[in-house]
């Protein structure tokens, strides 16, 4: 099965999310399945991880007057593309959302304009 994780971080393993997502994908590939992930990679550090060469890379959005705070915590949040989103959703078998940010938000509803089943989890820090 081919499956896309939809993340605002995924390549820098410096919070939950990112660190349950990388897991994720691990395990999904461990029983077979293609896995390929949208998101930001402000880092360049798709570059040196196995999931990178297919990765859907996202720009990175600055949240005026919060950007100081945000990256302060290491957190990183994808500008939509929905050019790219749709590219991504429409290679997909099944779609995981796993932030309720603006790239899930536009990709859920790409998911159900091209009838692709999704799913999704929140697993974001305060």
């Amino acid at each position: 099965m081919k499956i896309l994780l939809v993340t605002d971080q995924f390549f820098a393993a410096n919070n939950g999310t990112t660190i349950s997502s990388r897991r994720f994908a691990q395990v999904l590939r461990r029983h077979g399945h293609e896995v390929r992930v949208a998101a930001t990679d402000p880092e360049g550090l798709s570059k040196t991880d196995p999931l990178g060469e297919n990765a859907y890379l996202f720009e990175e959005y600055h949240i005026p007057v919060f950007d100081g705070l945000v990256r302060s915590q290491g957190m990183h949040f994808a500008k939509t593309n929905d050019a790219l989103l749709k590219e991504a959703v429409a290679w997909a078998d099944e779609v995981h959302f796993l932030m309720p940010f603006a790239l899930s938000h536009h990709g859920v509803k790409l998911a159900r304009e091209l009838g692709t089943p999704y799913t999704g989890a929140y697993h974001v820090q305060p």
